[in-house]
């Protein structure tokens, strides 16, 4: 009798664990566009023109990566390391820049609710991605969109559909 009893409480406790960890870990699962804000700016045609202008305008050469942050330090920026080495290795032709939000236009940098964003720009100038590295639990359990960017990048130009906003993931927030 005394054996089940104890069991049962150890599957208790155990249950409650992982409950608990079940909780914890959803409130880590995060919108990467909140707000919809940078997903009602990409309907706007113009929009692709106006982030490749003011990255170039800010010094980004062409092809290139841009791997968008903020200034806090971020879990989630961390983990986003490995991604940014991938990524640059599977575009050898592309630069890999770094910035912060903030060193956008003000109208563009309040688009974004969080980072790590990436930013992908072929040698014509045309904006290929923009939207996070991954998506899942810590960028690490999840779904890799590193497969996707390098498609997007070397692909057929496709001028609808690079911005990717709605996504769930372990992401930074900017504001």
């Amino acid at each position: 009798m005394k054996k089940k009893v104890g069991y049962v409480l150890v599957l208790m406790w155990a249950g409650s664990l992982l409950t608990g960890l079940w909780l914890y870990s959803d409130k880590q699962l995060t919108a990467f566009d909140p707000d919809l804000r940078l997903n009602t700016a990409a309907a706007n045609p113009a929009f692709d023109s106006q982030i490749v202008t003011a990255l170039i305008k800010a010094g980004v050469k062409t092809p290139a990566i841009v791997h968008l942050n903020n200034q806090n330090d971020c879990f989630c920026e961390r983990l986003s390391i490995p991604h940014q080495v991938q990524l640059n290795e599977a575009l050898p032709d592309f630069t890999l820049h770094t910035m912060t939000i903030d060193a956008l236009p003000d109208n563009l940098s309040k688009l974004f609710a969080m980072t790590p964003a990436v930013v992908v720009i072929d040698a014509q100038s045309r904006l290929r991605y923009l939207g996070p590295y991954a998506l899942g639990y810590g960028c690490v359990t999840g779904k890799t969109l590193l497969g996707t960017i390098a498609e997007k990048a070397q692909g057929d130009y496709q001028p609808a559909g690079a911005v990717i906003s709605q996504a769930q993931g372990c992401f930074c927030d900017v504001r």
